[in-house]
């Protein structure tokens, strides 16, 4: 169970997407149709036709291989109730980059 800060906001794009678009198309959609910042820190969220499949959109510059290596090795060390807003992605960028 992830626990998000309360600051963290959480955007979903209601319209369904095409899955094949790129990081860039995606950036895209959220600066001219959402009318938001898609380097904001917060989460982007995008489903399919069928909404059977959510995509999320960090701009936090995450390779997510790597991220989620790095989550799931540190998940099984931490205590049930930790906190592990740690773990998000765009903390994960924060500790990767010092």
């Amino acid at each position: 169970m992830f626990r998000l800060g309360a600051d963290l906001k959480v955007y979903l794009h209601r319209e369904p997407i095409d899955f094949r678009a790129g990081i860039n198309s995606l950036a895209v959609l959220v600066q001219e149709t959402m009318a938001l910042d898609p380097f904001a820190p917060a989460v982007f969220a995008f489903c399919n036709r069928r909404r059977d499949r959510m995509l999320t959109c960090r701009a936090s510059r995450v390779e997510p291989l790597a991220w989620l290596r790095h989550a799931l090795t540190e998940l099984p060390q931490r205590n049930e109730d930790a906190d592990i807003s740690d773990l998000l992605p765009f903390n994960f960028a924060k500790a990767a980059a010092a």
